[in-house]
């Protein structure tokens, strides 16, 4: 099922800044996201930080206008989320 809109909880939280990360694991999760970003009218004051599951979804959510911060090396969610959890281990060192 693809979402039409943001759940009402969802919504506020990007409002506010207080999700860390979105993840895209495939090129059209990436473009829903910006459709429903549309449909709420919601411009993103603080974005958070957007982690692909390879390069092919990469590219595409880049073409959008996503910055991914955050690639795995495999196409894997397993991969995803230890480079997830990388990322922000390489912040604490």
């Amino acid at each position: 099922v693809i979402p039409r809109q943001f759940d009402a909880d969802v919504l506020e939280e990007l409002q506010t800044g207080s999700i860390d990360v979105a993840t895209f694991t495939s090129s059209s999760t990436a473009e829903n996201f910006a459709r429903c970003l549309e449909r709420a009218g919601l411009t993103l004051e603080r974005h958070p930080l957007y982690a692909s599951i390879g390069p092919v979804t990469s590219e595409t959510a880049r073409g959008i206008g996503f910055d991914i911060s955050i690639e795995s090396t495999e196409i894997t969610i397993p991969s995803l989320v230890q480079a997830i959890v990388d990322h922000f281990w390489q912040e604490r060192v």
